[in-house]
């Protein structure tokens, strides 16, 4: 069944147009408790929008027990699906709206709009949500460890810097499933963008108060608030969550992403 789904999707790749994405997904050690997927989650993932962009999102995103699929708050550009099944594990995929892959059956390459936000970071920011929701039942610093572990493993296989067009399957490994054609198309992600919005930052309240070496507070972020950590290259150094306001940073200067906000650390 398994050769016959991958023979299907290569098929449908040359024959359309699609988006920059990941293959299928697999992991078989999450929880899902799926009386906790309401679609009140909804209302809480972007609750923070103005009321223009609350709506626009809002209609888009599904939530219940038999699965989930919106628009990631890390990068409204990209869509967060899951699907859970108790017999083979918890099935995920990320897709970019806002780019498409051209030329396929001659080498694709994407076109469109770069996003702000790798598929790797949505992946991570978005399971680990979920598990504040309740929706994930793993504890949050064993699942952090297991997420990054795996991450790290389908980075490894890419033909792209992250982990775009990987097809993984916890306990067997991760593969390219398009191969050498659709190796050109890998999401377009800017990261100079990180850098523009560093003088807008401190007008909004967020501030980055150095307590010791490499060690900052926060201020203006909630405890459990995901954050990414870059390296002047746009590279990410480390994705967590911040605990009681304080994160440590493996080298400086870094880049801090949290709440749609950058902010230089040095």
């Amino acid at each position: 069944m398994k050769k016959l789904w991958l023979t299907i999707a290569i098929f449908a790749e040359i024959l359309f147009a699609v988006s920059p994405k990941t293959n299928e997904i697999v992991f078989k050690s999450l929880k899902i408790d799926r009386s906790q997927m309401g679609d009140e989650i909804c209302d809480s993932i972007y609750s923070g929008l103005p009321r223009a962009e609350i709506a626009k999102y809002r209609s888009f995103c599904w939530i219940d027990g038999s699965g989930a699929e919106y628009n990631s708050p890390l990068d409204y550009s990209i869509v967060f699906y899951l699907n859970p099944n108790d017999d083979e594990g918890i099935y995920l995929k990320v897709r970019r709206e806002n780019q498409i892959c051209k030329d396929v059956s001659t080498g694709a390459v994407a076109e469109g709009t770069p996003g702000t936000a790798l598929f790797s970071e949505v992946l991570f920011a978005e399971l680990m949500r979920l598990q504040k929701y309740g929706v994930v039942q793993n504890n949050r610093d064993s699942l952090e460890s297991f997420l990054k572990q795996e991450i790290d493993k389908m980075k490894g296989v890419s033909g792209c810097e992250d982990i775009d067009l990987v097809c993984y399957y916890e306990g067997e490994g991760a593969y390219y499933l398009i191969g050498p054609d659709m190796a050109n198309c890998c999401s377009l992600v800017d990261s100079s963008r990180m850098f523009l919005p560093l003088v807008k930052i401190k007008s909004i309240g967020v501030r980055a108060l150095k307590i010791g070496k490499n060690r900052f507070y926060l201020q203006g972020v909630k405890s459990d608030d995901a954050y990414t950590l870059f390296d002047l290259n746009g590279s990410v150094l480390q994705q967590g969550w911040v605990r009681s306001g304080i994160i440590q940073t493996p080298m400086l200067p870094a880049i801090l992403k949290i709440q749609e906000k950058v902010i230089m650390l040095k």
